[in-house]
Parts: structure tokens; sequence; C-alpha cells
């Protein structure tokens, strides 16, 4: 790009050259000059002068012309200034000392003319770099110095980018460049923002300035351009040509890698490269003292916002009053900032709103009177209600494109063109909205959302420590004042007195004018909450307990008036929902229907009349609090609280007043309540504890109840009292004792038996566990208690064991209506009473019945184990032994030992199919049966026979005896062995060292009459032995109900074969036992062993 300029200068400076040697010739020449003048006649003077001047104009001139050509008239002066000293010094002065080279050249040989050359140009170079370095010297120490000034003064511009920008254009003027236009623009968030522009600018500059901003965006360099219209600099930037010199300047502001900003100048006349250099430090300079700026205005404004948040602090700290410190903080803000609007919502969340609260400056004020309010359930047409239902900030730098903005009043705040609006949070709880706005567009940015965020929090915490600390204030109040009531109330022991103080120290407390109680009292008299049945009504009715401040004719109405809870909507509310109700207009409200509308008005309304029966009373406004009595979880009442139409609003303080007092005073009644019925269980437990000494002091039923009648009609106040006695067999009531009947009626009554038939509520009265109140109606099936005349009686079942024994009737005087608590537990008490004198009866009987059976079972038991052998008989060569275990106290088996004539003897081993008494005694039977038929016929088979039909004749119905008859020859060592269905014995055979089997078996004894029993032998070889049992043997089980049986049984005789009788009968009895050890023996265990003893 320089090579083409310099072809062009140095083309021109020859045909320069060549035009002036040609003119300023000419002139010589003309004036009588001569050519190569080698003598300084006065007469060449004159030429030479013209030759001197005309060479030196016409140089100057034509340069100028140039110059005035490439940059203008400005340019050419102040090229002309620039050349004006060094052209006279080294272009004018030296010319006459050419006539020197002028001769020499003549004068000298064309070698010497050639050195001549050389030593000219030569010397000329030398001169000129000298000059040039000179010059280049000069401009860097200006530069320099121009420099340092400017970076003085940039010291001196107290960081303040206006002054910055014209200081730059001082400096810019300095250089003599002239400027016409000079813009400097400062880019930031990604747009361009002109700080600074003088001169005039042709119209279509911006269109220039937006291309050099979009090219220094991407190529931050300094160029030089030839103008700036916006064809130059489309041209210049797109061709990439790198200009030496020009009438427009660009040059970046750069600090590091950032670019800040730009700036432009445009002269008149050119620049050079050297120029443009100097202007981009000048530039780097201006750069660093704005980003310098920029720091120390953050650092300001974070000076200002901690400052603000500091001073938001002491004063969140300092007030307590919300209403002031909002004041403070918005004016604070708005002040501090210079915002155009700031205001504070806060959240209802019962109406599900954010309502104004606090605003800046009058439009605050204005605001004030009528706050604005901003549904929670519609955020999207509403920026603060947004913010405050999404619990997050929300920045709209221009709202005329925001869909959530709506003016609340165009009048108040015309200006607004951005909002800024930040929650105000709490343990994410939102309590309300810290709202700003700017009359700017574009006015607020991260370090705006960081300031307003840290106050908001600042702020949350002081709407939080300001109501905990009201909540705190109006909790001891609240607690002061009812410890007030329950000290009022603590000492009191009397109903009456504890609902006289309630309703006399409520309205003094609560600023109510008139106070009642209503208390729960069902059919019967009793108090309590209701119990709801299947229609959804209630079996109970209220009654007015206390009142104060109401109209006495009025509340001598209410008194009498026992309202059910659908009579009564407003109590009924109440005692479903056990929370407090408010009606504000209680004269036409619904829950508070006639005639309670009229009767329940203050006293003290001006202008009250009391109505006539069914008359209108006149308009006024009143409003009621009704308010639950809870103690324990159950509602006992309802407190009613009036109020006039001038007084307070009901807020949370008087609200949670109101509910601590119905609670106090539920547990003040409650209290009073268990005082008299513990006074009530005092007088009950005395009467009762006589009725139990008189049931103590009886033996014989009749008497015990003679006396008991007797008690129930002084105690609980009845005048007749009955007691029937349940027969179960015949399913009626037995008239047992009654008293207080007249004479004829006695008779009647005893022989009145209660049924179904006569008395239809006897399934109804087995089944209850509680007194039942009967009246008179015949729907109250009380046909088979005619006698009983009175208007109510009560029955009472006895019960012992969730068994029916009986039932007492007792008959009401005719001036009760109501069965009492104190009577009903009375009537309950004596019923348990009798019931356990009926139960003490019946369980003597039983025990003299089991004293009796106990002293004949141990006479049988005796009689049994006397009949039995008291130790085996000494047989020669034979070893006999038996064992006998019952299973109750007395057995069905037996076994026995006899003799019979030529040495003989018999064994036997019999069970009777039966436990127990009668077992024991068919056991005898059989026995003395045996014994007189063997002993008569003396065989085996005839002696089962015989007794068999001896059995048969006389045994009951289901009633035999299994019996194995054995007779034993020693000498012949045989046994003749019958058998009568009894289990087969185990014959262990020593000569074959096995088990031998016994194959007959027949009728049990005392089934059928006529039976024959045949006979078999056995034989007994020394060693061998046979072994007789019972089914207590084999039918023993252990714990997972597996019998002994045979099997177990012939492993314990095969085990001790060897031993003796006496040791066999031990090791089956022991291997039962073990087998048998965890559970109880069912069955009789009878066992014999017959042994002959080895040779």
């Amino acid at each position: 790009q320089a090579f083409p300029a310099l072809i062009e200068r140095s083309i021109f400076a020859a045909g320069v050259r060549a035009l002036m040697a040609l003119v300023a010739g000419a002139f010589y020449l003309a004036l009588g000059g001569r050519l190569a003048p080698t003598t300084s006649a006065a007469t060449q003077l004159p030429p030479l002068l013209a030759l001197f001047l005309t060479w030196f104009g016409l140089d100057h001139l034509l340069w100028i012309g140039n110059a005035l050509a490439r940059g203008g008239r400005a340019h050419a002066r102040a090229f002309l200034r620039a050349i004006t000293g060094a052209s006279l010094l080294v272009e004018l002065i030296p010319l006459p000392f050419a006539l020197l080279f002028a001769a020499a050249w003549l004068t000298f040989d064309p070698a010497l003319q050639f050195l001549f050359s050389i030593a000219v140009v030569g010397v000329a170079v030398i001169v000129r770099v000298l000059a040039g370095s000179l010059r280049h010297s000069r401009e860097r120490l200006r530069t320099v110095s121009l420099l340092s000034e400017f970076s003085e003064a940039v010291v001196h511009a107290q960081l303040d980018e206006s002054r910055l920008s014209m200081l730059l254009l001082e400096f810019i003027n300095r250089l003599t460049i002239q400027p016409v236009h000079f813009t400097l623009a400062l880019h930031e968030d990604g747009t361009w923002r002109t700080v600074c522009v003088a001169g005039e600018a042709a119209p279509d500059r911006e269109e220039s300035l937006a291309l050099v901003s979009e090219h220094i965006r991407m190529a931050p360099e300094t160029r030089l351009l030839p103008d700036l219209s916006p064809r130059s600099v489309h041209a210049a930037l797109t061709e990439h040509v790198l200009l030496q010199e020009g009438r427009a300047l660009v040059a970046p502001l750069i600090v590091g890698d950032r670019l800040l900003g730009l700036f432009t100048v445009e002269s008149t006349g050119l620049m050079s490269s050297e120029t443009a250099q100097t202007l981009a430090l000048l530039g780097a300079q201006t750069a660093v003292a704005i980003e310098t700026a920029r720091h120390y205005r953050q650092e300001q404004w974070r000076a200002l916002q901690l400052q603000t948040i500091a001073e938001v602090s002491r004063q969140v700290v300092a007030i307590l009053d919300l209403d002031e410190l909002f004041d403070h903080v918005v004016d604070l803000i708005k002040e501090t900032f210079k915002y155009y609007h700031v205001q504070i919502y806060l959240v209802d969340a019962e109406r599900e709103e954010v309502v104004f609260r606090a605003g800046s400056g009058p439009v605050g004020e204005a605001l004030a009177r009528r706050p604005p309010r901003c549904p929670l359930n519609d955020p999207e047409h509403s920026i603060i209600g947004w913010v405050a239902t999404h619990a997050e900030p929300l920045m709209v730098n221009d709202i005329a494109v925001e869909p959530r903005y709506v003016r609340d009043d165009a009048r108040l705040l015309p200006d607004t063109r951005a909002e800024l609006a930040v929650p105000l949070m709490v343990e994410n709880r939102v309590l309300g909205v810290l709202d700003v706005q700017s009359d700017t567009p574009g006015a607020f940015d991260q370090d705006d959302h960081f300031t307003l965020a840290t106050l908001a929090d600042q702020v949350a915490i002081a709407i939080e420590d300001a109501r905990l600390y009201a909540a705190q204030r109006e909790e001891t109040w609240v607690n002061t004042a009812l410890l007030q009531v329950a000290e009022a109330v603590s000492t009191l022991t009397r109903l009456g007195e504890v609902l006289e103080t309630v309703v006399r120290i409520t309205p003094i407390l609560t600023g109510a004018s008139a106070t009642a109680i209503y208390l729960w009292r069902d059919v019967e008299g009793r108090s309590g909450f209701p119990q709801r049945r299947r229609d959804g009504q209630t079996g109970s009715s209220f009654e007015l307990a206390d009142a104060y401040g109401l109209d006495r004719a009025d509340l001598a109405r209410l008194t009498a008036l026992r309202p059910a809870l659908a009579e009564f909507p407003l109590l009924d509310e109440v005692s479903r929902e056990q929370h407090l109700v408010t009606v504000p207009n209680a004269s036409a409200s619904p829950l508070i229907p006639p005639p309670y509308d009229r009767f329940l008005v203050p006293a003290d309304v001006e202008g009250r009349a009391v109505p006539a029966e069914g008359g209108e009373l006149p308009a006024h406004r009143y409003s009621l609090v009704a308010a639950p009595l809870l103690a324990q979880g159950e509602a006992v009442g309802v407190l009613l609280l009036g109020f006039l139409p001038d007084a307070a609003a009901l807020s949370d303080r008087r609200r949670a007043l109101i509910a601590g007092i119905g609670q106090q005073a539920a547990v003040a009644i409650q209290a009073a309540r268990l005082y008299a019925a513990q006074r009530d269980e005092a007088w009950i437990t005395t009467a009762l504890l006589q009725v139990a000494e008189a049931v103590a002091s009886r033996n014989e039923l009749p008497d015990v109840l003679q006396l008991i009648t007797r008690l129930t009609i002084m105690l609980a106040e009845v005048e007749r009292c009955g007691i029937y006695l349940w027969d179960a067999e015949a399913r009626q009531l037995v008239p047992a004792q009654v008293c207080g009947l007249p004479s004829e009626l006695e008779e009647q009554w005893g022989q009145t038996m209660l049924t179904e038939a006569t008395f239809p509520a006897l399934p109804k009265v087995v089944e209850a566990s509680a007194p039942l109140l009967l009246d008179d109606s015949p729907e109250r099936n009380r046909g088979g208690l005619s006698v009983f005349f009175n208007p109510l009686v009560v029955a009472c079942p006895l019960q012992a064991h969730d068994q029916f024994l009986g039932l007492m009737v007792v008959d009401l005087p005719r001036d009760v209506v109501a069965l009492t608590d104190r009577n009903r537990a009375i009537l309950a008490g004596i019923a348990r009473q009798i019931s356990i004198g009926v139960e003490n009866a019946r369980l003597n009987r039983e025990a003299l019945e089991n004293e009796r059976r106990t002293q004949e079972l141990t006479l049988a038991r005796q009689l049994q184990t006397a009949l039995l052998p008291e130790r085996p008989p000494e047989v020669p060569g034979y070893e006999l032994a038996g064992y006998w275990r019952p299973a109750r106290e007395v057995a069905g088996d037996f076994y026995d030992f006899f003799p019979l004539s030529h040495d003989r003897q018999a064994v036997t081993i019999a069970d009777v199919a039966d436990k127990g008494m009668a077992a024991a005694l068919f056991m005898v039977l059989t026995r003395s049966a045996l014994r007189e038929s063997v002993w008569n016929e003396e065989q085996a088979g005839a002696a089962l026979a015989r007794t068999n039909t001896l059995l048969a004749r006389d045994a009951r119905r289901g009633m035999f005896v299994t019996c194995f008859l054995a007779l034993l020859s020693p000498r012949e060592g045989q046994l003749v062995a019958s058998n009568a269905g009894h289990l087969p014995p185990l014959i262990y055979d020593s000569v074959a060292d096995s088990f031998a089997s016994f194959a007959l078996r027949n009728l049990p004894l005392g089934i059928l009459d006529e039976v024959r029993y045949p006979e078999a032998t056995i034989e007994l070889s020394p060693g061998s032995f046979i072994v007789l049992y019972t089914d207590g043997i084999t039918d023993a089980s252990d714990d997972q109900m597996r019998l002994f049986g045979t099997r177990r049984l012939a492993d314990v005789v095969w085990a001790h074969r060897t031993d003796s009788a006496g040791e066999i009968v031990k090791a089956i009895v022991a291997a039962v036992t073990a087998f048998n050890a965890d559970e109880h023996a069912f069955d009789d265990l009878t066992v014999v062993v017959l042994k002959r003893r080895p040779e």
C-alpha cells in the first residue's frame, strides 16, 4: 500500500524538479545569465538571484498545490507551516553554493565529476537522514510531552466520562488536525452508548457510526479512512485497505482484551499514520481512565448499597412499628438510588391477596388512602401478584411489552417505564413484595436486583420480628387475662359460682356487652357432648346455665327454652366443628332463628324496646361470637358473647382470648362437676358399703334379698323394689323378694312369672348391661310389671361373669321426671351387690356339693386300694409282680392274685369301660363276681361265662369290662387262660427266644347274657414269662400325639427279658412315664408280669 504512494511521490518530485530547472533556467538566460558560470561578475547577480528565487518559489508552490489537492486548504496551510523554516534553511540559503559545484563540475574531468557526484549525493543523504532524525525526535518529544500532559489532565478529570471525552477532544485539537467532527461511544452490555459528540456531522454519519462500531467490535484496531461517509467506510473496511493518511480516523478504546468503546475524528486535512498512532495512544489512556472511572463508580455504588443496607438494618433494629419502618425504608431507598417510586405490599393469607402497605412520597400517601390489592389466584395479571405467588423476583425493563404490568392509577404514576419487584421471604414463606419503579427504560440491572434482594431480606426479617414481637406481646396479654380468669375460678367448687364468675369477668376482658353460657343436657339429665343418632339429631338439648348483660325479661324466657341442636343452628355448628364462630349481623343471621335473635340482644343497645309476643324488634345491628367450652376434647357447652355495633373489630388477640376463656370455663365447669360427682360418689360408696355389709352379714339368700330391698328404698329414694331370679331352663324370671308393695298386691306379685309373653321387654333386659328406664306406655312393654304403677320404672339386670342372674325393678316417685346420675349409680351398685349375693349363694351350694363328692371319692379310693393285692403271692419257681395307677381319684382298672385248690394260682387283669366313681364301683362288683365264679367253677372259661351272666343282669346300659383270666399250675408249668375282650398278653418263650402269640379273644363281660369263653393252654418253660397290661400302657401319648403302642412295649420287654418280673414291671412303667412326661395321663395304667424262674 505504501509502494504506489512512493512511486507517485517520486514521479511528482521528478516532474517538479524538471519544471523548476526549465523555468528557472529560462529566467536565468532571459536575464543574461551564462551557462556554467565560472566568474563572479556583478552582472551575473540579477540572473542568479532570479534563478534562485524561481527555483525555490516554484518548488514550494508546486508542493503546496499538491498538499491543497490532497488535503484541502487546512492541509496546505499545515504543510506550509511545517516546511517554511526548514525550507529557508535547507533549500534557499544553500543555493548560492551551487555556483561552486557548477564551477567544479566544469573544471573536473569525468572521473572527478563522478566522484564529486557521489560525494554530493552522500552528503545530501546524510543531511536528509540527520534532518529526518531531528524532525522525528522533535515529533516524538512533542508526542511524549503531549501524552504526559494528557495523562496529567486525565488525573484532574475526576474520573468523569464526559470530562474525559472533552479532554480527548481538546488534545486532538492541539495536534493541529483541526477536526470538524468528533464522536466518542462506549460499549456496555452489548449496546453502544454515545458519550460525546462535537462538531457538525453529515446526516449520514449515524449510519457510518453503526458500520464502524460493528467492525470495531469484531476487529478492534485503529484505522485511517478517506472520510466517514457510509460509502467510504464500507469500502475501506470491506477491502481491508490500510491507508497511510486520511481525513478520518477510527480508534478503539481497549483495556486488556475488553473493548470499552471507540472514538472517531473527521478532519478537513489529512492525518498521517504518525498522527493516527498518537491519537491511538491518547485513546488508550482515555480507555484506562474510563475503566478506572467505571470501577470507581461501581465502588461508589457498592458503598452506597452497603450504606443503605446498613441504614435499613439499623432502622430494622431501632423501629418496631411496621408502618413507621415501612415509611422510612421506602423513602430511604427512593432518595438514595433515585428511583421513580418505591412501595411495599404485604400478603394477606386469609383473603389470598397482596395488599399495599407503604409507598414513597405523595403517591404513597394517595395509595394508602385506598390501598390497591393484587389477588394471589390470578398472578398473570399483576407483577406484584406474580412475585408473591411464585416467590421469585421479576425485572421488567420495558413495561410496554410486559403483559403482567397493570397500572393502578395512571394519574399517580404516569411516567413508569421499568419495574423491579422482589419477594419478602422468611424461611421459604412469602411475607410481601418490595417493588421499585423507574421512569427510564432499561434502568435496572443485576446490581439493582442484588441491592433490592438484600434490602428485601432485611425488611422481611423486620416484618417477622415485628410480628413475633406483637404476637408475643399479645400472647402475654392473653395469658395475663387467662391467668386472671383461672385465678377467679380456681378456688370455686360449686357450678353456680363458676358460671356466675365467668359470665361477669368475660365482658371486662373482651369488651363484650353481654355473655351467656349454654350447657348440654340429655333427656335423662346427664351433661356432656350429645351423641349423634342415625337421623342426624341428638337426644340432647341445651339449657341456659347463666347470663349477664341481657334484659331480665328476655333472660327469663331464654331460661325456660331448652333448644335442641336443630332449633339453634349456631350451637349446632359450634358443637360439630368445635371452633369459634363469629356472626357479624346476629339479628339477620339464619344461625340464630327466632326467638333467640330477639332475646340475645345486649341490654344497652340504644333505643331498644322489648317487643311484645310476636312483635317486631326495632332495627339495630349487633354481633355474636360463639366459643365452644372444650375440656379434654369434649364439648360441655357454648359461651356466647354479644357485641354492640360500635365495638372494635374482633382481632386475633381477642379471638384467642375468647377461646382461652372458653377453655378455662370448661375446665372449671368440669372441675365443679367432678367435685359434685366426688361428693355424690362418696355418698354412693357409703350407701353401697352398707349394702355390701348387709350381704356379707347374711348367709341365706332370702335374708340377703329382704335386707337389700329395704335398703334400696331408703338409699335410692324409690317407692318400691322387687327382685326376680332367672330360671334358665324355663327362661323366666321368678319373683324372689319385694318391698314397698301393699299387702294385697304382694301375693299377686309372687305368683307372676315374667316371661316373654307377660314381659315383652325380657330379651332386651337379658342382653342389657346397665339400668333401663321403662315408662308406662304400652310400647315400652311393662305388661308383666303392672303392680309397679308409677310413671317411671327402672329395670336393673343382675349379672355375674357375663351371666344373667335376675332382675331388680324399682318404682320411681311420681314427682320424678328423670333418673339422676347419682340414683343411676346407686341402683347399678345395688344390682352388682345383689348379683354378688346370688353368685355367692350358688358358689356356697357348689362348694358343699364338691366337698361331699370329694369325701365320697376319697372313701372309694381307699376301698379300691384295699381290694388290690398288698404284695404278690409266693409261688415256688415263679415270680409275680403288678403295678396299678389310676388316672383320677378312683380307677376302673384292677388286677388280682388269689390261690386255688391243688396249689394252683389265679391271675387276672381287667379294665372297666368308664372312669371315676361309677367305674370304681363296677370294678368292685366285677372283682367279687370273678372270685366267686373262679372258686365255684375252677375253670377259666366257665368262670368268665358265669361272671358275665352276673354282670349282664345288674350292669346299666353302656357299662362293661374287659378281663383276662389265667389259672397257673406250677408243677406242670402251664397256664390255662381265657380272654373276655382284653388286650392280648405279651408271651415270651425263652426256648425260642421270641414272643409267642395268643389268639383267643371274645366279647367283654356285661354286654350279652349268654356268652361262651374258650380256654387256651400256655406252656411256660424256665425263663419264659407273660405280660398282662391295660390300654393305659399302649394308648399313652407324647407331646406330638404319638401313641406308645404295642411295638414300644415289646421293645422294652425284650430289652429286659432276662430281668426279674419286678424289674420288667418297673422298666415298663418308667418307659411309659418318660414317653408321657409332658402330657396328662387320661387313662388308668395297670401291668402284671408272671415269670417262671430259670433253672
